[in-house]
C-alpha cells in the first residue's frame, strides 16, 4: 500500500472444484492490517533467529498457538499440556463477570484462542477414528457416535452470471440479485496504531 497509496486491498483464495466451478474466499485488508504486515514479518524473522540461537544452546522454547494443529508432537508438548492444565483456574471467574477485570479477560482470551486450535486438532483426530470404526464408538450414556451423510446445493455464481449476461441481463438487474451480509468481529489488534482502541 506504500507503493500505490491504496488504503484497502482484497486478499482472495480461489478454489477450483473438479467440475470446474469456482469458489472464492476473500478478505478485505484495511490500512491498519496493511500497516501491521511489516511488523508481523519482522517479528517472525526475529523469532526464527531467537529459536535458532536457543537450539544452538540445546534449549527448546515452545509456545501454544494456532500453529499447534500442524505439529505431530502436540499431545506431549509442554506448552499444550500446560495450557490445558492451567485453564480451569483461568476460567473460574467466567460465571461471575462482576469479579473479572479487563486484565483477566485479556489473559483468558489469549489462552482460550490457543486452546481452540488444540481442540480443533483433537476434534479432527476423534472424527477420523470414528470414521475408521463405524458404529463402534459408544458414549458413557449409551449413545453411539455415527456419521450421518449431509449435503447442500450451491449455485455456481460465475456460471449463473455468465448465463444471465448471455440472456441480456443489465448490470442494474444483476446488482439487484446481490445481497450483502454485514457483521462485526472481535480481533486482537495492536493498540499503538492510530485510531485503534486499546
Amino acid at each position: 500500500y506504500r507503493v500505490h497509496g491504496e488504503h484497502e486491498t482484497v486478499g482472495r483464495l480461489v478454489y477450483v472444484n473438479e467440475d470446474g466451478s469456482v469458489w472464492k474466499d476473500e478478505h478485505v485488508f484495511d490500512s491498519f492490517d496493511l500497516a501491521d504486515f511489516p511488523m508481523q514479518l519482522r517479528e517472525i524473522l526475529e523469532g526464527l533467529d531467537a529459536a535458532e540461537r536457543a537450539r544452538g544452546r540445546g534449549q527448546v522454547d515452545v509456545n501454544a498457538g494456532a500453529h499447534c494443529k500442524y505439529c505431530p508432537a502436540y499431545r506431549s508438548c509442554s506448552a499444550t499440556t500446560g495450557l490445558i492444565q492451567a485453564l480451569p483456574d483461568e476460567i473460574r471467574g467466567l460465571g461471575s463477570r462482576d469479579f473479572l477485570t479487563t486484565r483477566d479477560v485479556g489473559e483468558i482470551w489469549a489462552r482460550f484462542k490457543d486452546l481452540l486450535a488444540i481442540s480443533k486438532k483433537i476434534d479432527e483426530e476423534l472424527k477420523a477414528f470414528v470414521r475408521a470404526h463405524p458404529g463402534e464408538v459408544e458414549l458413557p450414556d449409551g449413545r453411539v457416535v455415527m456419521e450421518i451423510p449431509k449435503g447442500r446445493d450451491r449455485i455456481n455464481g460465475e456460471r449463473a452470471l455468465a448465463i444471465a449476461r448471455s440472456y441480456g441481463a443489465t448490470d442494474a438487474e444483476l446488482l439487484g440479485c446481490v445481497s450483502r451480509s454485514e457483521w462485526t468481529e472481535l480481533r486482537a489488534m495492536n493498540p499503538k496504531k492510530k485510531g485503534r482502541a486499546a
